[in-house]
Order: structure tokens, then C-alpha cells, then sequence
């Protein structure tokens, strides 16, 4: 009786090992894709910065060019 037992328990312990890397495995994805998304909401943020400066560069020199136009003019 006393070896069915242990064959009993070999399986339990065996099942619950099995069980306690499939619930890390779990938590494994979760802490990836909160990463993924943390990451991909950095880059959104920085492109946006990004195009802002463009459009921002863009404006100066825009601005630059009429106001050297109007001192050509002047003269």
C-alpha cells in the first residue's frame, strides 16, 4: 500500500510542477506584451515629437524666406 502512494504522490508533485511553469509561462507573456505595448506607446510619442519638429522647421524656415523677401523688397 505504502509504494502505491508514493507513485500516487510522484504523480502529483510531477503535475503540480507541470502546472506551476505553464502559470509562469502565463505571467511571462503578460509582462512581454505590457512591454511591447509600453514600447510601442514610446515610439508613437517620440514620431509624434518628431513630425512636431519637422512641421516646426519647416515654419522657421517659411518664415525666414517671407521676411528675407519683404527686406529685398524694401531696399
Amino acid at each position: 500500500m505504502k509504494k502505491q502512494y508514493k507513485k500516487h504522490d510522484k504523480h502529483a508533485r510531477k503535475k503540480e510542477r507541470k502546472a506551476q511553469k505553464k502559470r509562469e509561462k502565463q505571467q511571462q507573456k503578460i509582462k512581454k506584451s505590457e512591454v511591447d505595448k509600453q514600447i510601442k506607446e514610446t515610439e508613437q510619442e517620440v514620431s509624434k515629437e518628431y513630425q512636431d519638429d519637422q512641421e516646426s522647421e519647416a515654419e522657421d524656415r517659411k518664415t525666414a524666406r517671407e521676411i528675407d523677401g519683404n527686406e529685398g523688397d524694401l531696399q
